[in-house]
């Protein structure tokens, strides 16, 4: 990946975790960071420069809040819950683009 494609798409990464923060603060919902999302933030002050997602972790009360929510308020003209254990995404894990 070209250093513009990766520095377009950490912004939109960027866009994306500010409202999952918006969304988890509304509803209650903590989460983490982690693996390369929470090293970035403490060794690069941002990214790692070459990491291409966001990783996050919540104990199973938030993720199981998270998805009822998601479920209600996502807004789904920005956003796509893929949920976990189906047909498109047989993991047990969500992913949201």
């Amino acid at each position: 990946m070209e250093d513009g494609q990766l520095q377009a798409l950490h912004e939109k990464i960027l866009t994306i975790v500010k409202d999952f923060d918006q969304f988890g603060s509304e509803n209650g919902i903590v989460y983490y960071l982690m693996g390369g999302s929470a090293l970035g933030a403490i060794r690069h002050g941002g990214f790692i420069p070459w990491d291409d997602d966001l990783d996050v972790f919540m104990d199973r009360a938030n993720y199981i809040r998270f998805l009822a929510m998601a479920r209600i308020n996502l807004d789904t003209d920005q956003y796509y819950l893929q949920e976990e254990n189906s047909d498109e995404w047989s993991l047990f894990l969500v992913r949201l683009e």
